[in-house]
């Protein structure tokens, strides 16, 4: 079964995957001395260097597939292709100007930029096909333009990136945090908010963003492609007083930041990694009133998600809690020593012996002793709690082993701790 992975050790995987890939990130610019003259001035020809590589190439990062021409936005820099048949085909790659237009053979400039990509190839066919007649064409994207966008606030290296139209406002982040030295933020009661990121576009429109959510349900829509000249800004919070918390029966519970706007269902898709969260049923709703007095309340998720109950917005310092479901009846053992395949394995509560239990594991080897049998523990099998920590040891199958196989149940108080033997009969 895979790991189920935290939106929150899904963020620091990716910085230490961005860690690998910028080998040489300097130290803060409060540090001083000649060390940090020299770190700094390699971080800035590293930048170049990368932003040089991506020039070249056109592209800073893998497309995610087909680019798609309602959605992308044409501007100076773009490479199209444009292919006119007939008895001498004519197959050339004009660039969109620095003024934003695209020029084409026989038809002059045509405006371009900040149009649809869908628009722009519209507009270029129909005035193609008036001096072209009766042969092919075609118009394309050959090549995504680069630009600048800016990353500001609670990030480790603020400044300016390079970025194309097919970049995510996280592949900005992940390089403006690459560098893990120097705290992004000078006071430790604050933190970077990843979940109130606003992206500033150049002509003064805000969108907020949300990589938190983004993480835990990968819906682009809260991790937006970004446009020339950019501005991503990272605000910061205090977990004591601007944040929200989830646990109970969930993969990812953990405190995060409030969201403007947070609602009940949108904590919850968080917290499990699905929009909508349908495989929650209830979820206990705490909330400090005045005089310290708590509000408690269950909530029916369903009721939410179907729209019959009003959506439940959220406060700062509110605190979900998902009650478990139904005690699993399966559990785990492990099994060493002179088997065949040692390892762990699945049990049933109520069913699995250690005789099944080392018939899991192929069976004493050719060495053992061929006539000891296991007995049972307590007269049959053992509960799912027990076998959850249980170790069954197979060496006393060994004929140079005369104390019997036991059973070792790991102390609760430390995991640290070496197993002590479990009051139970020798299998010889």
């Amino acid at each position: 079964m895979q790991e189920v992975v935290s939106p929150k050790r899904m963020w620091a995987s990716l910085l230490c995957s961005a860690v690998a890939l910028m080998v040489g990130a300097s130290p803060s610019l409060a540090q001083q001395g000649d060390a940090s003259s020299f770190l700094q001035s390699a971080e800035r020809k590293q930048q170049r260097s990368w932003e040089a590589m991506q020039m070249s190439s056109g592209l800073a990062v893998p497309l995610e597939g087909q680019v798609d021409p309602s959605a992308y936005v044409v501007g100076p820099g773009d490479v199209f292709s444009v292919f006119v048949g007939g008895p001498e085909p004519v197959n050339l790659t004009p660039t969109v100007s620095a003024e934003g237009d695209l020029v084409l053979p026989e038809v002059g400039s045509l405006p371009a930029a900040d149009h649809t990509l869908a628009e722009v190839k519209q507009a270029a066919q129909s005035a193609l096909r008036e001096s072209f007649q009766n042969v092919s064409l075609d118009v394309s994207l050959q090549r995504p333009r680069t630009f600048f966008v800016h990353a500001s606030g609670a990030v480790h290296r603020s400044g300016r990136y390079t970025a194309n139209p097919v970049t995510r406002v996280s592949n900005v982040i992940e390089r403006a945090v690459v560098d893990t030295l120097p705290d992004p933020v000078r006071n430790p009661d604050f933190e970077p908010s990843f979940r109130n990121i606003t992206l500033i576009r150049q002509d003064g429109d805000r969108q907020s963003v949300d990589l938190e959510r983004y993480f835990a349900t990968g819906n682009p829509e809260y991790n937006p492609y970004l446009r020339d000249g950019d501005v991503i800004s990272v605000p910061t919070y205090r977990p004591d007083v601007r944040s929200v918390r989830v646990d109970g029966n969930v993969p990812f519970a953990d405190t995060y930041a409030y969201r403007p706007g947070d609602t009940v269902l949108d904590l919850l898709a968080i917290a499990t990694g699905e929009s909508p969260p349908e495989n929650v049923e209830r979820v206990r709703l705490t909330r400090q009133g005045g005089n310290d007095a708590a509000d408690t309340r269950m909530l029916d998720v369903s009721a939410l998600i179907s729209g019959e109950r009003e959506p439940v917005p959220l406060r700062p310092l509110d605190h979900l809690s998902v009650p478990g479901g139904a005690q699993s009846s399966s559990g785990r053992a492990t099994v060493r020593g002179s088997v065949k395949y040692p390892g762990t394995y699945r049990i049933k509560s109520g069913r699995t012996t250690a005789e099944d239990l080392v018939e899991q594991a192929g069976g004493l080897r050719a060495a053992s002793r061929p006539t000891a049998q296991p007995r049972t523990h307590r007269g049959g099998s053992f509960s799912a709690d027990a076998f959850s920590t249980d170790v069954f040891s197979a060496d006393a199958f060994s004929a140079d082993a005369p104390h019997g196989a036991f059973l070792f149940r790991a102390p609760v108080r430390s995991p640290r701790t070496e197993p002590e033997p479990h009051s139970c009969r020798s299998v010889r």
